[in-house]
């Protein structure tokens, strides 16, 4: 070496080499998490828009319900056994009963609406479509069953209520049951996991009220 000059090593130049390469590998891996990070929270947060979507369809559809129900054959006439498919039947602008769909395409990963106008007659499809739908199932129960240990519909917090069953035949097809009836539904994307339990709000009854007037009208 000459006027105080230091040279490197070709050992020293071999290990910064390395090290380099390696900070470099661990900014990439880093950046690349960051990116999928992302990614998985925005596609988390539109499954969560689109479930939110659905379950407000659902809700409004049960505002005006008169009965909610898991019919023994969806509308294709295929067994409904595995609760692919629920049901809800309100009436339309001519008060004439209309029918809605909702069927789970496990192969398709997709949940479809249908309308059609009575129990068997042939469905039309609305357009309406979720996708990347990863688990569906749907059951009705009677009401007592929230306060049953064993009902997936149990909630501790109506154990000590008096709750009576309301079923009521709406002459609509044996399936079509109005009255106090609740639907639990199980929907899951591959990232979000939901319970939903839904009632008609019109929850039409089999009594009759009998007013008198004094004096008659």
């Amino acid at each position: 070496m000459q006027n105080g000059q230091y040279g490197f090593t070709l050992v020293e130049i071999v290990v910064a080499s390395a090290c380099a390469v390696l900070l470099i590998s661990i900014l990439v891996a880093i950046a690349q998490a960051a990116v999928n990070w992302s990614q998985r929270t925005s596609q988390t947060v539109a499954a969560e828009a689109d479930l939110d979507r659905l379950t407000d369809r659902w809700y409004a559809g049960a505002a005006t319900a008169w009965a909610i129900f898991t019919p023994p054959n969806d509308v294709f006439g295929t067994s409904n056994a595995d609760g692919h498919e629920f049901d809800l039947v309100t009436e339309n602008s001519q008060r004439e009963p209309s029918f809605q769909a909702y069927r789970y395409d496990a192969a398709g990963k997709r949940l479809l609406e249908y309308t059609y106008g009575s129990l068997g007659s042939s469905p039309i499809a609305t357009g309406d479509e979720s996708d990347n739908i990863s688990a569906f199932n749907a059951a009705t129960y009677a009401a007592t069953e929230i306060q049953d240990q064993h009902s997936p519909l149990y909630d501790p917090l109506f154990s000590g209520a008096t709750i009576a069953n309301a079923a009521v035949p709406l002459n609509l097809g044996s399936s079509a049951i109005g009255g106090n009836q609740i639907t639990r539904i199980h929907i899951a994307t591959n990232r979000l996991d939901r319970v939903i339990l839904l009632a008609s709000a019109t929850a039409p009854s089999n009594f009759t009220v009998i007013l008198k007037y004094t004096p008659p009208p």
